[in-house]
């Protein structure tokens, strides 16, 4: 049987869209999506958010109901699913929300890599929901939900499961209504300077002191193995002092890194020039048992008082940035073989 997907009921200038994987036995009984327990469970976290469940686009990637509620049973290149996409497609673009919440790892994989769905075996077509998470993104130009701002979360019936999870989805459904009055996606503008010369890095250092500029720090690596560290002079603007290439040779010449050493040392123990960091027991304890630096002027540790917020949620900067932040997942960047291999 057919469940369709849903359109609202009451009409809102918070258009969103809400998409699941695929219904349940409740949800073919009353012909209509989400209304067993997960999504009673939604009803009641929107209404905490501030929205009803009937002022929302309700649907699902698949409007048939799969063998013991897997949805990985069927096959991506079937009917069930190229139906449901198809008809997604369709009634979105006819409702045109601003702004389209992926309730779990398969709508998000629909909005992500729907081109590379029919490749993959059946059980590992699942996108990785936990890394993307509250991401604003555009979807794909192959997606049904192609053009429109999107916003990844977890299913409520996962929350229902692990019930941890459960602020994280508020959060998200949190933000979808404050997206949901625009379809524009606004990001955020960042400037890295990551290419400085010795003489830029050494200028910008001397800069940070003779104004007491308040910075945010944070080193990649590990005890002897520092590849650099970050001084971000304002939440847009960051630069980059880096030690080694990824080939394991020095960036600059013994000369110059003793002279930028030579002011990141006074930086670093200056206490007139405050400082907020990521985890700053790992940080100032790496600087100090390694390269005798002794970090002075520490007035924040982000993650210290994120855990003083929730202590009951994860503590990873990814977790963070998605909760105070409008930046989306950018781990997988982090693989880019950019600069000259750094």
């Amino acid at each position: 049987m057919i469940v369709p997907n849903r359109f609202p009921t009451i009409q809102s200038q918070r258009r969103i869209a809400l998409i699941g994987e695929s219904p349940g036995s409740d949800e073919v009984k009353q012909g209509e999506p989400f209304v067993g327990m997960s999504g009673r469970f939604l009803a009641s976290l929107l209404s905490k958010a501030g929205v009803s469940r009937e002022s929302c686009f309700l649907g699902n990637v698949s409007q048939h109901q799969p063998p013991g509620n897997d949805i990985s049973l069927f096959k991506w290149d079937g009917p069930e699913i190229r139906a449901g996409l198809y008809q997604l497609k369709q009634d979105l673009e006819i409702w045109k929300p601003n702004i389209v919440v992926l309730l779990g790892n398969v709508p998000l994989k629909a909005a992500k890599d729907v081109t590379t769905l029919h490749k993959l075996k059946p059980q590992s077509y699942r996108f990785k929901n936990t890394a993307w998470r509250g991401s604003l993104f555009l979807a794909n130009e192959e997606s049904p939900v192609s053009g429109f701002k999107c916003l990844s979360t977890y299913h409520p019936a996962y929350a229902l499961r692990d019930y941890e999870v459960t602020p994280l989805l508020y959060f998200d459904l949190v933000r979808a209504v404050e997206e949901s009055l625009t379809s524009t996606l606004v990001l955020p503008k960042r400037e890295f300077a990551i290419d400085l010369s010795a003489s830029e890095i050494i200028f910008r250092l001397q800069n940070i002191r003779e104004l007491k500029l308040k910075v945010a720090i944070d080193i990649e690596g590990g005890i002897d193995s520092m590849s650099c560290i970050s001084f971000a002079t304002s939440p847009y603007r960051a630069f980059i002092v880096p030690f080694f290439f990824k080939n394991g040779t020095r960036c600059f010449t013994e000369i110059e890194q003793v002279a930028i050493w030579r002011e990141l040392i006074l930086t670093l123990e200056d206490p007139n020039v405050y400082k907020i960091l990521q985890n700053g027991l790992y940080d100032r304890f790496v600087l100090h048992y390694s390269y005798r630096i002794r970090v002075r002027g520490v007035t924040d540790d982000t993650m210290v008082k994120h855990w003083e917020l929730f202590c009951e949620l994860k503590k990873s900067l990814a977790v963070q940035a998605s909760i105070y932040t409008r930046e989306p997942y950018w781990k997988h960047e982090g693989k880019a073989e950019e600069w000259q291999g750094k």
